[in-house]
């Protein structure tokens, strides 16, 4: 199943309302259930934080608030969203609502969920290389996990691609990840890892963690292969545009800009949103920490918490989910044709 034509005319409709007329709706939704996670990633600490999870009740109040305004796809993030123990009735509630879901996962507790999994769309499974890369990354005993994990993705026809965080760790997995996604017919992501500086963030890093870090010239080298590997045909799921922007950032050790970078205008806030964990609205994930969010608990729920969203403390970041968002809304025709063209191939058919 892929995105209908009615939510397509729906996103390309209220896009040119938002660009044309000022408005704003938020067409993607993402929204972190749980802070609960059985991974722990050396990149991320988001099981350390104080432990929130939404209630269900609140979420299927948003979901049906938030497709009263637009909304056309909801991405379910964590932690590790697997955790939250009513997912199959959020899943069910924003698929009434005609609502294309996708959900990111570490893959470690498909098996046992896969029930809750029956009506998603998309999920992205984090792989990060081979066993020894990726267990370096995410813990001993992972990979096996998400390997397991896709298989029954695949005997159960449910859509997946991979994600992969690349770092120095993995840069010789890539075409272990890529003929991986071309032997079992699923597409793959890449992003950069990257880290902030500051205090407080959705994804902190260990003080040590910069010593993963791809350099810049590096990090540049790897997208221009990729972006070459993607145009001959390889089985890649980031746009190319997504990818060029990154050859062209300035400094990839310097992940946000307070400038509009390549051109690209920025839709956090205006076209998509983050729900965190606690109930506060943010433009986008990364904006935690770095601004004030705003309360979906508060007078006026979802609605009033959305219009009330003050813009991002950037304007252009190279984090992939920001920028393809970006892209997409742009109304790019090259950015639109990768995603109808992705959608639709090989084993990955939302």
């Amino acid at each position: 199943m892929k995105p209908s034509f009615g939510q397509l005319t729906a996103i390309g409709a209220q896009t040119l309302g938002a660009r044309l007329l000022g408005l704003r709706f938020p067409l993607t939704l993402y929204m972190a259930l749980t802070d609960r996670c059985p991974l722990r990633c050396i990149y991320c600490a988001v099981p350390q934080r104080e432990k929130h999870e939404l209630p269900t009740g609140t979420v299927l109040k948003v979901i049906h608030d938030a497709a009263r305004m637009g909304m056309q796809r909801l991405q379910l993030v964590g932690g590790e969203p697997l955790c939250a123990p009513d997912l199959a009735a959020v899943i069910a509630a924003a698929k009434k609502e005609n609502v294309f879901v996708t959900l990111t996962t570490g893959g470690t507790l498909i098996e046992e969920r896969l029930d809750a999994l029956r009506e998603i769309d998309l999920c992205f499974v984090s792989l990060d290389g081979n066993e020894e890369a990726h267990d370096f990354h995410r813990g001993a005993g992972s990979f096996k996990k998400v390997m397991r994990g896709m298989q029954a993705l695949r005997d159960n026809a449910i859509p997946y691609w991979t994600t992969t965080v690349m770092t120095k760790k993995n840069l010789g997995d890539l075409n272990f990840i890529i003929d991986l996604a071309a032997r079992l017919g699923h597409l793959a992501n890449f992003q950069s890892l990257y880290t902030t500086g500051h205090s407080y963030e959705r994804h902190f890093h260990p003080a040590a963690l910069p010593e993963l870090m791809l350099g810049h010239e590096q990090a540049r080298d790897i997208c221009r292969r990729l972006l070459g590997l993607k145009r001959r045909g390889a089985p890649i799921g980031s746009s190319a545009q997504y990818l060029s922007y990154l050859v062209n950032w300035p400094d990839t050790q310097a992940p946000y800009s307070a400038a509009c970078v390549n051109g690209l205008a920025c839709s956090a806030g205006r076209l998509y949103c983050y729900l965190d964990t606690d109930g506060a609205l943010f433009p986008c994930g990364d904006a935690i920490g770095r601004m004030a969010g705003q309360s979906v608990n508060g007078p006026g729920g979802f609605k009033a918490a959305f219009n009330n969203l003050a813009p991002p403390p950037c304007r252009s970041c190279i984090i992939a989910c920001n920028v393809e968002q970006s892209l997409l809304f742009s109304l790019r025709i090259a950015t639109i044709g990768n995603w109808l063209d992705s959608l639709s191939s090989k084993q990955a058919k939302p």
